[in-house]
């Protein structure tokens, strides 16, 4: 990923802008989203921070910072989002909030953070559990509510809904690219 990423950046240096669509990714690695991140800042910067429901609280929260790629973009980044962005791709969203020159354009993510603790239980059994509570710099939870966009597009929760409407729509053009366009002559 590290070495996709920088042919990538690379290649796209003298753009105005990079858009990058999440739209219907549901799922991932966590590494991943910090690896396209880490392309988009100038200096250490903190993220967001987690942690795992214990029996009677909380595991003290573990704090994630990136250090800047060799080969960085400056320029505009945007995200686009929906209700069906889920899971690692909202690692990517929850992130984006603490990078300057990114802008979220869609409408909130599913909000389905956590990584997933599989127990086997005593009949063999295996119980896949969400113990883990992810929360922006601010100390912001968005569990179930999911990460808010800049610029909303008000997507359906209904995800065979949202793709038919999208691809009605895309056929006279993308709602989101159209708002990225106008973004970046502003």
């Amino acid at each position: 990923m590290r070495t996709l990423m920088v042919e990538i950046i690379g290649k796209l240096q003298g753009t105005n802008a990079i858009v990058i669509d999440i739209r219907f990714n549901s799922g991932g690695y966590d590494l991943v989203s910090l690896e396209i991140l880490r392309h988009f800042i100038t200096e250490e910067t903190k993220l967001y921070s987690k942690k795992a429901k214990l029996l009677n609280g909380y595991t003290e929260p573990q704090f994630f910072a990136i250090l800047p790629a060799d080969t960085t973009y400056h320029k505009p980044v945007f995200l686009l989002t929906s209700h069906q962005t889920a899971s690692a791709p909202e690692v990517l969203a929850i992130g984006s909030m603490a990078v300057k020159n990114t802008t979220r354009i869609g409408s909130n993510t599913e909000g389905i953070f956590s990584d997933i603790l599989e127990k086997k239980i005593p009949n063999g059994w295996i119980v896949n559990l969400s113990n883990e509570i992810y929360q922006d710099i601010n100390g912001t939870c968005y569990e179930s509510i999911g990460i808010p966009p800049n610029k909303e597009i008000n997507y359906s929760h209904n995800e065979n809904v949202f793709i038919r409407k999208l691809k009605r729509k895309t056929d006279n053009g993308d709602e989101a690219i159209e708002m990225v366009f106008k973004l970046i002559e502003e």
